[in-house]
C-alpha cells in the first residue's frame, strides 16, 4: 500500500532480534518549506510491530529526521493489549496538550501534526524505560 506494509507470520517470526528500518513516505510528499517535512515519528502499529515481532529497533525514516526506538536488554516488558491501552493514554494526553498550545496561538495546527508521534513516542519511551532517538537523517 502506499502508506503501509504487511508481513506473513513467517516473515515477523525471522524479524525477531534484528532492525527494522522503514521510511515514512509522508514527510516527502510535503514541499521543503513546510513544517510536514521533517517527516513523523512511530505510529501504534510500528511499536506494536517491534513488541510482537521481539526486534532489537525499530527505525522509521524521513527527509530530515530518522527516529529509532531500542528494546531493552530485559525485553519491551509489556503485552499488546498493555501496549495499546497505554499507546491511547498518551496519544490522547499528547492530543489534548497539543489543542491547548494551538488555542492558546502557541503553535499552528501543522506545527502540532508534525510533532504529535515525537511527543506520543517519548512518553510511552519513558513509561516503558525505552531508548528513542531523533536524530538528523543526513
Amino acid at each position: 500500500e502506499a502508506y503501509s506494509v504487511s508481513f506473513s507470520s513467517a516473515e515477523i517470526k525471522k524479524m525477531k532480534d534484528n532492525i527494522l528500518t522503514h521510511n515514512h513516505p509522508r514527510g516527502w510528499s510535503a514541499k521543503k518549506n513546510n513544517i510536514k517535512h521533517v517527516g513523523s515519528s512511530f505510529s501504534e502499529n510500528d511499536l506494536r510491530m517491534a513488541i510482537n515481532a521481539d526486534l532489537l529497533e525499530i527505525r522509521a525514516v524521513g527527509p530530515l529526521y530518522t527516529y529509532s526506538m531500542q528494546r531493552p536488554s530485559k525485553g519491551w516488558g509489556v503485552t499488546d493489549k498493555d501496549f495499546r491501552q497505554a499507546y491511547n493514554v498518551a496519544n490522547n494526553a499528547v492530543r489534548r496538550q497539543l489543542l491547548q498550545a494551538i488555542k492558546d496561538e502557541q503553535i499552528t495546527l501543522d506545527q502540532a501534526e508534525a510533532i504529535h508521534f515525537h511527543l506520543v513516542s517519548k512518553r510511552i519511551a519513558k513509561k516503558y524505560g525505552w531508548k528513542y532517538r531523533k536524530a538528523k537523517t543526513r
